[in-house]
């Protein structure tokens, strides 16, 4: 939240800085690993699996609270790195405890991280009641921005949390803990860690099978970003953010009517959450995504031609039918934008307005 205050907002921005984080704790880590081994060949294995594994690379590429995940738990397991047997650690037990409580406090899923830190904790023998207490303290420290939202707001989640597991309606039918990807992003630095573990352990009688090992992985990942994808990540085929900033920009320089909504006819999402995000920071937020029945403008993306689009039945749009076009433009990679408008002609006008 700070970062999108500081940068207005702009969600390439705090990609960015999302990627300068990831970049810090990735050289730390890598420094770490070889002063701990007392070889630089372990922390190579661990930075080249780092850089070229899909699953990373693809999510570290955008902000997300999920993807900001992996930056916390790659800051958990330097910490984890750094403490030593029979030395004063407590500062460091406490800065784990915060960093586990802060990613916890970002997704509940971080407890996957929670549960490795305290197997490794137990297998390198360093936990006792001190210990405990220092990252309990710690930890409450980190979600303590959370504890501060439940007392102010009635105890909203551990109230939904309550209502999830004893109330028997549709609501159940959605799992608390579904196995997304994403889920399992706070594992990443812990698995790499491991992995290279075993590599240079490996490596010891077949170095240079390893190092095959380690060439062929990363000439396989390539294939997943050589040549350059025509889309973003998890996207449409030729649709990408300049695409949703440019159907933004477009909107925008149109000073639409209060009373406008968008639609989505392209990715699955059609109440067009990225596009009326970016319209809203850039000053003219379109209306509620209820309250497409009371509007009299809507914007649509989508690949299809305008007279498929309005022969179907989507509530968003059906709902102020009859509608005329007003306008069309050319996002990219044959993908348009239209403009529509509420018709008082009960035949629905088509009117044909192109511009490049």
């Amino acid at each position: 939240m700070p970062f999108l205050i500081l940068f207005h907002w702009d969600p390439v921005y705090v990609s960015a800085v999302m990627v300068f984080f990831q970049l810090a704790i990735f050289i730390l880590l890598y420094k770490t690993i070889k002063k701990k081994f007392k070889n630089s060949l372990p922390a190579i294995i661990f930075a080249v699996i780092f850089a070229v594994t899909p699953v990373a690379v693809n999510y570290g590429r955008f902000f997300w609270s999920p993807n900001f995940m992996v930056v916390l738990s790659s800051v958990v397991l330097y910490l984890l790195l750094l403490i030593k047997r029979k030395k004063s650690n407590t500062i460091l037990f406490l800065l784990t405890g915060f960093f586990l409580g802060l990613g916890f406090q970002i997704h509940y899923s971080f407890f996957l991280t929670m549960l490795v830190t305290g197997i490794w904790l137990i297998f390198t023998r360093q936990i006792n009641l001190k210990k405990i207490l220092l990252l309990s303290t710690g930890f409450l420290l980190g979600i303590s921005p959370l504890i501060i939202f439940e007392l102010r707001h009635n105890f909203y989640n551990l109230e939904t949390l309550w209502f999830y597991f004893t109330t028997k309606n549709s609501a159940r039918s959605v799992p608390l803990f579904a196995p997304h990807l994403h889920y399992f992003l706070n594992l990443l630095p812990f698995m790499f860690y491991v992995i290279c573990f075993m590599f240079y352990v490996i490596s010891r009688k077949l170095r240079y099978p390893v190092y095959l090992l380690l060439i062929g992985y990363t000439v396989w990942s390539m294939q997943f970003f050589l040549p350059k994808p025509t889309h973003g990540f998890m996207m449409v085929d030729g649709w990408n953010f300049a695409g949703e900033k440019k159907a933004a920009e477009i909107i925008l320089s149109e000073k639409p009517p209060k009373n406008y909504n968008v639609v989505d006819i392209l990715t699955g999402d059609t109440r067009s959450m990225a596009i009326r995000y970016l319209l809203t920071i850039g000053g003219s937020a379109p209306m509620g995504v209820t309250e497409y029945p009371s509007g009299n403008v809507l914007f649509i993306t989508s690949k299809l031609p305008i007279e498929q689009i309005l022969k179907g039945q989507l509530w968003e749009i059906d709902c102020i039918k009859p509608v005329k076009l007003v306008n069309t433009w050319e996002i990219q990679n044959g993908i348009y934008l239209y403009q529509v408008e509420k018709s008082i002609d009960n035949n629905r006008v088509i009117v044909y307005n192109l511009n490049s």
